[in-house]
């Protein structure tokens, strides 16, 4: 059921104009991937049904979902590092 949140989630990122949106969006994106590949890798979990596997769509969209955030990744790690250099000096 989550994952059927990630796309709107990603179509929501794509085309609203904020860079503070984006970078929610991008914040949330790989903890909700996380959650479909939990139920792939523990079918006996009860979150979903058992013999569930990923097939190469899944993979792409995936990756896909990834890439579009890319920048956004690079903005969010620049900012981390930058703010780990200050804190040493």
């Amino acid at each position: 059921m989550v994952s059927g949140w990630i796309t709107p989630l990603v179509l929501f990122g794509i085309f609203i104009n904020s860079d503070k949106v984006k970078r929610g969006v991008a914040k949330a994106l790989p903890i909700l991937l996380v959650v479909p590949w939990i139920v792939f890798g523990w079918p006996d979990s009860g979150w979903g049904a058992t013999g569930i596997h990923p097939r190469v769509g899944h993979y792409i969209w995936t990756v896909g979902c990834l890439l579009i955030f890319t920048p956004e990744y690079a903005t969010i790690l620049a900012a981390t590092k930058k703010g780990k250099d200050s804190d040493t000096e």
